[in-house]
């Protein structure tokens, strides 16, 4: 197993085109935040990171399936839903040291296209083609999602933990191949990193918790999906909810990572301020899941001034480009393919030809040495599961004592059924007929966590993706 996942080490010359597939065990840099900024970092090793990196995106398309239905009306015979078009060929390509903005009206595509980018869509909706990172084709979402970090809109956290204990948790599950002591360097680096060092020890909270502020859980969401030091990162809409000041510092803070790790960030974000826009280095413009603009914030305005509109005063060109987005649509000369080719060739160092046998897992090539390390990795991710549930019960003192007189109540009230039940034809007719009500009891015991069902979904998928 081992051998199928980790690829074997490069010269020192190719260190760095492991960095996709591995993780380093280094500390990170350091950000010292200012009190409105965190863009005063030091500058990072020459050797660290000197590898660059290429995404492309080439005729992307997407289209929604309906899900198959059966009518029951016998009246008339009920329509079948079309197939929904959600994006339509589309091509970029950035590099390292950029931040790429996604924008658009509701609706376009920003979410679906940054989902995909991100491998967070099934097998047989994945178009091999469409995707490439230095020139290779991305054949599988499941190379995606371990290439690529990605920030939901939706901060999915756990209020009664602390900003450490949610960023080591998040250690345990993404670089089990690290020791302890490592894992805890690598998050107090982070925690350096994204500023985060004065409430280091603060519960998150939620809206009956008091906890962090909103721009400190925003970072602390990028943290969690920043602990593999990944090469890219995707972030859908990191700015909503946000007041100007607080977006100002999470953008500030994706371009210090972008400028010191020298990395590639992709975002969506709706009506930017003017000091958002200066930190921005392309911008791709959706409409009706359509590219109508890719490229600077300067392109831009000489595109809107040869439509011949003028950007008003208290606007910037990507808020003007919002009302005039159907003119942008209509003129078919904002965005051509011969943008984006690019005539170098990019160089091959991202992985060997050996990785194809740890994103293939379940191919017959792994042998039973394999299965039982991966039988054995679910079991230490079980463990970190039931230590992570257990404190979170313990700090909810009030649930922590409903659920300790449940159990006693309930034990008791089980073994009192079976109290003064004889050895005959009888007392075994009655302890058949106490099994239902057994299971009945359990059941209701439970129903009171289906509403948490759903959170705890997604949060165990943002663990282990």
């Amino acid at each position: 197993m081992a051998a199928c996942l980790n690829p074997p080490r490069l010269s020192s010359t190719e260190d760095d085109s492991v960095i996709l597939f591995s993780t380093s065990n280094s500390p990170q840099d350091s950000i010292s935040p200012s009190s409105s900024s965190f863009h005063h970092s030091p500058p990072p090793s020459l050797h660290q990171f000197r590898t660059a990196y290429k995404l492309s995106v080439r005729n992307l398309s997407y289209t929604l399936q309906p899900y198959k239905t059966t009518s029951f009306s016998f009246c008339h015979q009920s329509k079948t839903p079309e197939p929904l078009n959600i994006l339509n060929s589309i091509s970029f390509v950035t590099r390292s040291s950029e931040i790429v903005v996604v924008a658009g009206p509701s609706g376009t595509g920003k979410s679906t296209l940054l989902r995909i980018m991100a491998g967070r869509v099934k097998d047989e909706e994945f178009d091999p083609r469409s995707i490439s990172i230095n020139d290779l084709p991305m054949t599988s979402p499941a190379q995606l999602r371990k290439i690529c970090g990605f920030v939901a809109q939706e901060d999915n956290l756990l209020p009664m933990l602390t900003v450490r204990e949610t960023l080591l948790f998040s250690a345990k599950f993404r670089l089990k191949e690290m020791t302890p002591k490592d894992r805890e360097l690598r998050v107090e680096s982070l925690l350096q990193e994204l500023g985060l060092l004065h409430v280091a020890h603060s519960f998150v909270g939620d809206e009956e918790n008091r906890g962090i502020s909103g721009g400190e859980r925003k970072r602390v969401s990028i943290g969690v999906d920043m602990i593999h030091n990944p090469p890219i990162l995707l972030l859908d809409e990191p700015t909503s909810g946000l007041d100007s000041t607080s977006a100002l510092q999470v953008i500030e803070l994706l371009s210090s990572i972008v400028k010191a790790k020298q990395r590639i960030v992709v975002l969506s974000i709706h009506q930017p301020s003017y000091r958002i826009l200066q930190y921005v280095s392309k911008f791709l413009i959706l409409s009706h899941g359509s590219v109508v603009h890719n490229g600077s914030l300067e392109q831009l305005e000489e595109t809107i001034s040869k439509l011949g509109f003028q950007i008003p005063t208290q606007l910037n060109a990507l808020e003007f480009s919002m009302e005039i987005i159907r003119r942008l649509e209509d003129s078919g000369s904002m965005y051509e393919t011969s943008i984006i080719e690019e005539k170098e060739p990019f160089p091959h160092l991202m992985w060997p030809e050996e990785e194809n046998c740890g994103i293939q897992i379940a191919q017959s090539q792994c042998t039973k040495e394999s299965f039982s390390s991966l039988c054995y990795a679910y079991l230490i991710e079980i463990l970190f599961l039931c230590s992570r549930f257990w404190k979170i019960i313990y700090r909810t003192k009030q649930l922590f004592l409903a659920r300790t007189l449940q159990a006693l109540v309930g034990g008791f009230g089980l073994g009192s059924v079976y109290v003064k039940i004889g050895r005959d034809e009888g007392g075994v007719a009655e302890r058949t007929q106490s099994i239902p009500f057994c299971l009945h009891l359990l059941h209701f015991c439970g129903v009171a966590h289906c509403a948490h069902g759903k959170f705890s979904c997604a949060l165990l998928k943002c663990s282990i993706s």
